[in-house]
């Protein structure tokens, strides 16, 4: 019932144009990324903070999106697994890469 549902969700137009627009919309905040820092370490920019934090809820989109679609058609078992189209491998690994960065570090 749950994964009849969610392959309802991840195949409905309007799941992929939202998922496409968050994509979009995400590369816009990397380009917009505040080099200041880099050339003056005494620089500190007003849009960091923004960005940190529209940054987190981007992670969280796509991790719904990769944990509906790993859920609605499997990860890697059959043909048409999560994990047999190339474009799913590779949101796969921004996904995993993002969500590791979320982690606390311990040691410093």
């Amino acid at each position: 019932m749950v994964r009849k549902g969610l392959v309802w969700l991840i195949t409905w137009n309007i799941f992929e144009y939202f998922c496409t627009g968050a994509i979009i919309l995400n590369s816009l905040l990397l380009a917009s990324t505040d080099y200041g820092k880099r050339l003056n370490t005494e620089y500190e920019s007003e849009w960091t903070p923004t960005q940190e934090k529209m940054d987190m809820v981007f992670t969280y989109i796509f991790l719904f999106e990769a944990v509906c679609k790993i859920i609605g058609m499997g990860f890697a078992a059959h043909e048409k697994a999560y994990l047999s189209e190339s474009w799913n491998c590779l949101d796969f690994f921004i996904v995993t890469v993002s969500v590791i960065t979320l982690i606390p570090m311990s040691g410093n």
